[in-house]
């Protein structure tokens, strides 16, 4: 072997003993370390509870709230409460007494056959008086036994059972017809000239514009309480401007429910003397009072029938031979004068013996009173004597 060669050997042999073993660990960098944690950050304040509204109510007896209502909404000192009375100022528990209404066969709607101020003899129960009225004329006692309709007053006007031979039946006042409440008891008279009524507090709303000073504006709305009857709606108000950036105030409609809670419920009543009848002791007085009603009927303008008008009412009274019914034509007059002037009125004559058309134009009555008018005149149609029209012309041929 030259000696080249035997160098090229060596060196190889060397390296061989210098590489590591396949069982010895490989040596490596040194790990980074890890980066240090960022420190707690401090949970975000929470959004402060919203306040709970104070209840304005709150500890007042009914009493209380009631003064807190009316300071609030005056308005509610003016309203009326159901009246009520004891009939001791009248007759005693278990006894009779004989009463004299001028107007009861108007404002039971037509049942009654009685001449106004007949006797009417009661006999009380309880916080009731009760009779019976002929089906036909006849003084009304609580002691016949057939062919009549029961009367009773109580804290209202009911017109009860009806018996005639085998039929019996409950007559009671036309649907959506608010039987007449006791108004007041004195020892001379009975009144039952009352309707019940309920309101509601609702909000008139109205929106305000609130202009900032950097130009910017923002919208606020204000409830104004409003005492209005349970059928009527309020709905929204007015708009204006406030040059102002504050806090919107609160809309008070917290005050507005408020208002309504203290008069849920109540029972207030609107008195009027044509709504019902009155009951007299003394027979004197009865037709003092229908002389009066009498002298404001013949007040009360009745106009002349305009020609091919159609009606929306006409009510005739005819005659076969032996005259009209004077006593239906009186008892439509006082109703008439009851309704008051926004209905329209014509008179036409037509016969020999008094015979009349009496012509309603019913343009100027709410809902509600036009359907009372109608329920009235169907009644009273059904008298002796009596016819009713609808979209008619009135007859008025003077002689």
């Amino acid at each position: 072997m030259t000696r080249a060669r035997t160098h090229a050997v060596l060196v190889a042999l060397a390296a061989i003993a210098c590489r590591p073993s396949a069982s010895e660990p490989v040596a490596s960098a040194p790990p980074e370390p890890a980066p240090a944690p960022a420190p707690a950050q401090p949970p975000a304040p929470a959004d402060p509870p919203a306040a709970t509204p104070v209840d304005p109510l709150a500890g007042l007896d009914a009493d209380a709230q009631w003064k807190w209502a009316v300071d609030r909404l005056p308005q509610l000192a003016s309203l009326e409460t159901a009246p009520t009375g004891s009939l001791d100022l009248l007759v005693a528990d278990g006894s009779k007494i004989t009463l004299h209404s001028p107007d009861v066969s108007a404002h039971a709607i037509g049942m009654f056959a009685s001449k106004p101020c007949t006797p009417m003899t009661f006999a009380r129960t309880g916080d009731s008086l009760v009779t019976r009225v002929p089906l036909r004329q006849g003084p009304a006692r609580p002691d016949i036994r057939d062919r009549y309709t029961e009367l009773e007053l109580g804290t209202e006007l009911v017109v009860g059972a009806m018996v005639d031979g085998d039929q019996r039946g409950m007559i009671g006042l036309p649907q959506g017809h608010q039987s007449p409440r006791r108004s007041a008891v004195e020892p001379d008279v009975l009144r039952y000239q009352a309707r019940l009524q309920r309101y509601r507090v609702d909000c008139a709303w109205h929106t305000e514009e609130r202009r900032c000073a950097d130009g910017k504006s923002q919208m606020c709305r204000r409830c104004d309480p409003v005492l209005s009857e349970i059928h009527f709606h309020v709905g929204s108000g007015s708009m204006g401007l406030v040059k102002s950036c504050e806090t919107c105030p609160p809309t008070g409609e917290q005050i507005a429910k408020a208002l309504d809670r203290v008069i849920h419920g109540r029972d207030f009543a609107v008195v009027d003397a044509s709504y019902g009848p009155a009951f007299f002791r003394e027979k004197l007085r009865c037709r003092a009072a229908e002389a009066a009603m009498a002298a404001e009927a013949a007040e009360t303008a009745i106009g002349d029938p305009v020609p091919e008008k159609l009606y929306d009412v006409v009510v005739s009274f005819i005659s076969p031979g032996d005259g009209t019914n004077r006593e239906a034509a009186d008892a439509l007059q006082r109703f008439v004068v009851g309704v008051g002037p926004t209905l329209e009125h014509a008179r036409g004559r037509w016969g020999k013996e008094g015979e009349h058309d009496e012509c309603f134009d019913l343009s100027g009555l709410d809902a509600k009173a036009r359907k009372r008018f109608l329920s009235f005149v169907k009644s009273l149609a059904k008298k002796p004597k009596v016819q009713l029209g609808e979209k008619a012309t009135c007859r008025d041929e003077p002689r």
